[in-house]
């Protein structure tokens, strides 16, 4: 289905070839990535990220993904035409009706998300509305920084050795590099508006937030 849809970006885009791989050249540059960094990133060789950059014939797909989140950015981004404004190309309005809900069966976590950011080109946050589960165990780490929102519910987070309970209106901002989890109480799904923002690219998926600035929070545990 992944590959299916990432077909469909693909054969549907209007850009010439030397253009996305002048994309590919350009975002890097602009994220400051030099091609040993986005080798270590990719797990892709400098010398072939180097070849792909200086010709005109598109890598295959897997590659173009593996170097897209390399770049912490989505594939279809390097397939959109940003020429049909400056203003287009700087902001991005997701109307209430537009979201797409990404569900538990694409998500090894089975948290619902909702990306809130994915017609923006290349953003360095990536916001969601996400639904979390109750039984949700998964824990997180990662280099970068996160915040909740808490829209509606409960939610206990467990980040390092402390525990929090989070309730509606309550905000929490954290740093990623603690392992933490979190999990909603009561009945059903809590909904959480969240953003995360990586220092570099970390393969796993996010739940969300240390050095905690909260309100209103009632922990459990710890000081």
């Amino acid at each position: 289905m992944l590959w299916e849809t990432y077909g469909r970006i693909i054969k549907g885009h209007k850009l010439k070839y030397p253009e996305i791989i002048e994309k590919i050249k350009s975002i890097r540059l602009v994220k400051g990535f030099t091609l040993s960094q986005l080798s270590k990133r990719s797990g892709l060789s400098k010398g072939y990220l180097s070849k792909i950059e200086n010709q005109t014939k598109l890598p295959p797909v897997s590659t173009l993904h593996r170097i897209a989140r390399a770049l912490d950015i989505d594939l279809s981004a390097l397939f959109a035409n940003s020429s049909s404004g400056n203003a287009e190309a700087k902001i991005a309005v997701v109307r209430k009706t537009e979201r797409k809900k990404i569900g538990e069966e694409q998500q090894a976590s089975g948290i619902i998300r909702c990306p809130l950011a994915d017609k923006k080109f290349a953003p360095n946050i990536q916001p969601f509305i996400i639904e979390l589960p109750i039984d949700h165990t998964t824990i997180y780490q990662f280099q970068g920084e996160e915040f909740h929102f808490i829209l509606s519910g409960k939610v206990e987070l467990t980040y390092g050795d402390k525990r929090f309970v989070f309730e509606e209106g309550d905000f929490v901002y954290f740093d990623g590099d603690v392992p933490y989890s979190g999990r909603s109480l009561g009945s059903k799904s809590a909904t959480i508006f969240m953003g995360q923002y990586r220092y570099k690219r970390d393969y796993g998926r996010p739940f969300e937030g240390s050095d905690v600035l909260f309100n209103n929070v009632h922990q459990i545990n710890g000081e």
